[in-house]
């Protein structure tokens, strides 16, 4: 690709999706600094499921195998969560010491039992990374995302994506309203589900040129939904 090539394709991107990312990103920064009231309220309201909207929407039914989207994912999501999560279990310690984390000290058992629930079960040990749990989360509803949306095409391949994808928003948002019970693990794994897929019905309406008013409703309710 020559200079000119370059220049008109950077001339023709459309920067609102970077935008929104930094803003979601901003905001879960400041989210985490406020005290508790109606800003924080405010903020939590749709900051994280925003970066799952986003991952909805970069995504493309059929683009990669399960195997290399799988790998793409761990690299990107699992491989930073263990490696930032056992990292801080070892030098905790000279973090007490320094007065940066709380007490107690770990002894060798402890650090070798916590980087394996870290590793194994990806849960978090340490307090700084108490927003490590939406890592957890957002690569399980990044897989079952791709199976959910490999299987649904498959069967309903007579349909428009932009059907499809739908279906899948209203069907996975319903079964959190009424399956699981107000922000358990499970309620929030199907939250997830149902904003990814509405960044790909919103990826595919930008595609079709279809009006985008039509879903207002649902989007509205499925915020409110977030805890």
């Amino acid at each position: 690709m020559n200079a000119e090539t370059m220049t008109q394709t950077q001339q023709k991107r459309d920067n609102t999706v970077a935008i929104a990312r930094g803003i979601a990103i901003i905001a879960m920064v400041v989210g985490h600094c406020v005290a508790e009231g109606d800003l924080k309220t405010f903020i939590y309201k749709w900051h994280m499921p925003l970066f799952f909207f986003f991952s909805g929407y970069f995504f493309v039914n059929g683009k990669y195998s399960f195997k290399d989207f799988t790998l793409r994912k761990l690299r990107t999501i699992y491989v930073p969560f263990a490696f930032w999560g056992v990292l801080l279990i070892w030098i905790h310690n000279p973090l007490v010491d320094w007065n940066i984390v709380a007490p107690p000290h770990y002894n060798l058992t402890d650090q070798l039992k916590f980087s394996a629930i870290c590793i194994f079960r990806m849960n978090h040990i340490e307090t700084f990374l108490g927003t490590f749990w939406f890592l957890k989360t957002f690569l399980l509803v990044n897989i079952c995302a791709f199976v959910i949306a490999a299987v649904a095409f498959r069967v309903l391949r007579k349909l428009p994506a932009v059907a499809i994808y739908s279906l899948l928003m209203a069907v996975t948002f319903a079964l959190s309203l009424f399956l699981f019970a107000d922000k358990s693990p499970n309620e929030k794994n199907l939250v997830g589900l149902a904003f990814f897929f509405a960044g790909s019905v919103a990826r595919n309406y930008s595609i079709k040129g279809v009006d985008f008013v039509a879903h207002d409703s649902l989007y509205i309710a499925m915020f409110q939904r977030v805890p």
